[in-house]
């Protein structure tokens, strides 16, 4: 089965979080994201019962992409940050 039996916004230019209740022309809203996607799988996957921002997933996601070896340049620009240092410093963290 191919992407294009599964999603109706699939087009290089769509939105990657394309609303269906915009018909695609808005991506969801950030709230809308965490609320239907993520919340459930800290919830029931997880077993998460405390909130989780926004930021405690970037700073995860830093660290997470630095256990696996990715290149430092590549996760300063997936995090969007101006330097390495702030990407270092403050958004990974040492793992055992």
């Amino acid at each position: 089965m191919g992407m294009a039996l599964r999603c109706a916004y699939n087009q290089d230019d769509d939105w990657i979080f394309a609303s269906p209740a915009k018909k695609g022309k808005q991506p969801y809203w950030p709230n809308s994201i965490y609320r239907v996607c993520l919340k459930p799988i800290l919830k029931d996957d997880l077993k998460i019962k405390e909130p989780v921002g926004w930021h405690t997933l970037r700073h995860s996601l830093g660290t997470l992409m630095n256990e696996n070896g990715e290149n430092v340049k590549t996760i300063q620009e997936t995090l969007r940050h101006a330097t390495f240092k702030v990407t270092m410093d403050v958004y990974t963290q040492a793992s055992p």
